[in-house]
């Protein structure tokens, strides 16, 4: 794997993509990050997108 260590801009086509959203302080809150990654792979995997 290559490790880049400059950021660039690449302009891409178009796509579908899906988000979870938290609104609240989760700062220092792991069990957020957990929660709302397994809602989303739930959500993915339930219509076999992963």
């Amino acid at each position: 794997m290559k490790i880049v260590n400059e950021p660039e801009i690449k302009e891409l086509d178009g796509m579908t993509v899906a988000c979870v959203s938290f609104v609240g302080n989760y700062l220092g809150n792991v069990k957020v990050f957990g929660d709302l990654f397994s809602k989303l792979c739930g959500w993915a995997g339930s219509k076999q997108l992963m």
